[in-house]
């Protein structure tokens, strides 16, 4: 980057990919302006210091609310793409510093017409004295990559401009090459700025032809003729004389969707000799002899874990309340998602901050209910698949911080019944689209939220969902593309049973992973043995091999054989190149490990990994893995191989989803 050169031209591809490893904060900045928001330094009430990120740039908040909303009503906007970013970069040093100069990117062309950026718009109009377009189109969420009715050739394939022999699939977002000049002239107010715009429409060798047709020099087929455009105030200053909604902004987020969410349950007490165990047995001895000792002094001696104090906790104060109000008691021995696919039970109150983050009204609604378990603006790609489970989460199943959308909810009114967790309008309308009966109180409201779950479980753990829309992804919830034809939905809502099946560490998913993988090939993964080939000891259950923290693990690569190998239908490298043989220890391992098996994250964890090193045995007083332990860490290692054969399946659905998707206008949601 030139800080102090002087920079009159500005060319550029912007990237895409907000999952970049950069420093999210600092280039955050870049797009404040855009947003309408004033940032201010972030300060410690305590320390008074300027907190900082792990970058240790110092960290910054908004002060009041923002343009965007206040101007425009956008509560929730997408400005976080890289190539936001670069729009502003070249604004800042052409715009705003330079006497005069060009900036030409070609983009994602969302920014012409999106809710997100009619500031972005307004700024580039009042900095720019002349703009071209030319809009490449090629989009598939919002004209499925087909030309729009009206149009010469309608029907007919509209391709990315990027689509060639060697890649014809292209990209699958629209794309437009945009031409911004400041002359040497003073400012003009916006609706001064000549803006002249024109479409391609077609094959992408056309599209390219033309272009080449439009220079000086060109020849081949004469271009199309530039059109004038007038942004306003009243059109939200839109660069485009059309408006065609579609796509992930115009898709419903999960947060609009499904109105109620808790934060999960932070107990911050230790995962070892505290109020939470791997048994439920010895959880409730351990919490028993913790309440029945006679004075706090013996119980702090009992469980060490539970006698720190920490914030907004006091120890002897949490249990000599408790006691008093007649614990232990059995019906606060819950079952407890700590980590993916990791189950553990809970001693439960909410009161006395004997847990830090007791979450009530989540602990209110567990029973019968079933919760998705997602992240706001996630910073690790993992991090964006849901996690399902149908009893209490850990706010760190998610290593950002989970978020948990209940399928019913507790009423707002007196009575006792739940709601399904749906807003009034969208129900209403997808009550006559889908002919169903009653009020969100009633069956059909919650199991159609049951069935949009499943509908997100399906396409946010499809792999082509989440490499399109990585960007917009780490910068909001998850927007969902539910599909208007009955069919389709109905088949996705069918293929999400089996990835919350995969994923619900408290029930049985055999059934699921031999569907999936087939009974040979399931049975074929992961069963421990010995390097001789020997029969199974006790001693060879224990865990020597380091897994915990950045210990690497023994992960040993082999070909796959020729009936471990997955299947073509699966899709290219879904479990990876080989496969490994997993060792515990010197003589014991867990065979057939796939490759991207033994990687595959969820939640921003390595899961494998790090079930493994939380039973180390030297840390957990050398003891080896009961049986029943062995045989959930082989589930697990199948349940992952079988979601990630669904992949192809997943990315098909999703494909038919997209191309007639709900917006959020057409299910009542109000932006």
């Amino acid at each position: 980057m030139k800080h102090k050169a002087k920079i009159i031209v500005v060319i550029g591809n912007p990237p895409y990919d907000a999952f970049a490893g950069v420093a999210q904060a600092q280039e955050g900045e870049l797009v404040a302006h855009y947003k309408g928001i004033t940032l201010v330094d972030d300060i410690d009430p305590k320390s008074k210091q300027v907190r900082r990120d792990e970058f240790g740039h110092p960290k910054k908040k908004q002060k009041g609310q923002s343009a965007l909303y206040l101007e425009y009503g956008v509560r929730k906007q997408l400005l976080d793409d890289l190539y936001v970013r670069f729009f502003r970069m070249a604004e800042e040093r052409i715009g705003e510093a330079a006497e005069f100069g060009i900036v030409s990117y070609i983009s994602n062309s969302s920014y012409l017409t999106g809710r997100s950026h009619p500031i972005m718009r307004k700024s580039l109009l009042s900095n720019f004295h002349r703009i071209w377009i030319d809009n490449l189109n090629g989009d598939k969420y919002r004209t499925g990559k087909l030309i729009p009715a009206g149009l010469p050739g309608t029907g007919k394939a509209d391709q990315s401009a990027f689509t060639t022999e060697m890649d014809p699939r292209g990209i699958q977002p629209g794309t437009a090459i945009v031409t911004l000049v400041k002359r040497a002239e003073a400012k003009i107010a916006p609706t001064k700025t000549v803006v002249c715009y024109r479409d391609f429409w077609g094959l992408a060798k056309d599209k390219r032809a033309e272009l080449i047709a439009a220079l000086p020099s060109g020849v081949g087929k004469a271009s199309k003729s530039y059109e004038a455009v007038q942004p306003t105030r009243e059109n939200r200053w839109r660069l485009s004389p059309t408006m065609v909604e579609g796509g992930f902004e115009a898709w419903p987020a999960l947060d609009e969707l499904f109105p109620v969410n808790y934060q999960g349950v932070q107990p911050s007490r230790g995962l070892d000799g505290s109020v939470i165990d791997t048994k439920a047995a010895e959880l409730t001895e351990r919490m028993r002899r913790y309440f029945a000792a006679s004075s706090f002094a013996a119980a702090s001696s009992r469980v060490p874990e539970l006698a720190e104090g920490r914030a907004r906790y006091n120890p002897e104060k949490a249990w000599s309340s408790l006691k008093a109000d007649g614990h232990f008691k059995d019906s606060a021995i819950c079952p407890f998602l700590v980590f993916p696919f990791d189950r553990r039970f809970l001693y439960y109150s909410s009161d006395y901050k004997f847990l830090n983050e007791a979450r009530r009204e989540f602990y209110e609604c567990v029973e019968d209910n079933e919760f998705f378990g997602c992240v706001f603006a996630p910073r690790k790609a993992s991090e964006v698949y849901p996690i399902y489970s149908r009893e209490l989460m850990n706010y760190h199943v998610h290593e950002r911080g989970s978020y948990v959308f209940p399928r019913e909810t507790r009423s707002d009114d007196l009575l006792t019944h739940r709601d399904a967790n749906i807003g009034e309008k969208t129900w209403r309308i997808l009550r006559e689209h889908f002919g169903l009966k009653g009020e969100r109180r009633d069956a059909d409201a919650c199991a159609i939220v049951g069935k949009l779950f499943r509908v997100g479980f399906a396409i946010l753990h499809a792999p082509a969902y989440q490499a399109e829309h990585k960007s917009a992804l780490s910068a909001d919830w998850a927007h969902l593309s539910i599909p208007k034809d009955r069919k389709v939905f109905a088949r996705l809502v069918d293929k999400g049973e089996q990835v919350t099946r995969l994923l619900d560490a408290n029930r049985d998913a055999r059934e699921v992973v031999e569907a999936v993988l087939g009974h040979e090939r399931a049975a074929l993964l992961g069963p421990l043995k010995r390097d001789d080939g020997g029969k199974l000891r006790p001693a060879d259950l224990k865990i020597n091999v380091t897994y915990w923290g950045s210990g690497k693990g023994r992960w040993k690569s082999r070909p796959f054989g020729a009936d471990e190998a997955p299947l073509d239908g699966w899709g290219e490298g879904v479990w990876g190149d080989q496969t490994g043989d997993l060792y515990i220890n010197d003589e014991a391992f867990f065979a057939n490990v796939p490759e991207a098996v033994w990687t595959y994250q969820l939640g921003g964890y390595p899961v494998l990994k790090k079930w493994l090193g939380y039973r180390q045995a030297d840390r957990r007083d050398d003891k080896p893995l009961i049986d029943d332990e062995r045989k959930w860490f082989r589930q697990i290692v199948q349940r992952v191989a079988a979601l990630l054969a669904l992949g192809a399946e997943l990315d098909a659905l999703y494909q038919q989803a997209a191309a007639n998707a709900f917006t959020a206008t057409e299910l009542g949601i109000e932006r």
